[in-house]
């Protein structure tokens, strides 16, 4: 259950919180690039928890926290702890968000080059948020979760006309910034 989970996470960060003093010089040069801790099915507890340590990763680029019963409370808590990140990859996909977290990840869309938010019950106002936070902004790849009708999707299609769209891909949609060369 999600409580478990939570209070799993809350220890962790609480043991790790509890060394960092001592070898903080040696955890800040750990580099650690990469972090998945997907399907773990914490919520709120576990955000809060989790956020209080994403400052000693300052190389963390790569960010996985699908499945992991987060709402849009929790997503803000970890979007707000992620803005002076050099997070470039964030996987969101399989969590709950809405309106509010879209509006949180649109403050940090601009340093983000992969966003993953397949299956995320998003509704055509909070997709509308984050591609208009887009404005010519760097990001590679967005996924949105495939609960959009068709209408939905003609709509927010002729709304952002600089944006690539594929809708035949693994029941996601594929979002392309056409500004960026690669």
């Amino acid at each position: 259950t999600s409580d478990l989970s939570d209070e799993l996470i809350v220890s962790m960060v609480e043991s790790f919180l509890d060394h960092s003093d001592k070898d903080l010089p040696e955890i800040l040069n750990l580099k650690l690039e990469k972090l998945n801790i997907s399907g773990l099915g914490f919520g709120l507890e576990g955000a809060k928890a989790f956020a209080k340590i994403l400052p000693y990763f300052p190389c963390l680029k790569n960010i996985d926290l699908s499945g992991n019963g987060l709402n849009d409370e929790g997503i803000t808590i970890l979007v707000d702890a992620l803005k002076l990140s050099n997070v470039q990859k964030l996987h969101l996909d399989h969590n709950q968000l809405g309106l509010e977290g879209a509006e949180a990840l649109a403050k940090i869309l601009s340093k983000l080059r992969k966003l993953d938010l397949s299956f995320t019950d998003l509704t055509e106002e909070a997709v509308s948020k984050i591609l208009n936070s887009l404005g010519g902004r760097k990001i590679k790849i967005c996924w949105i979760a495939f609960n959009l009708s068709v209408e939905d999707k003609d709509r927010i299609k002729q709304n952002s006309p600089n944006v690539e769209w594929d809708f035949g891909r693994s029941r996601g949609v594929s979002i392309i910034d056409t500004s960026v060369s690669y």
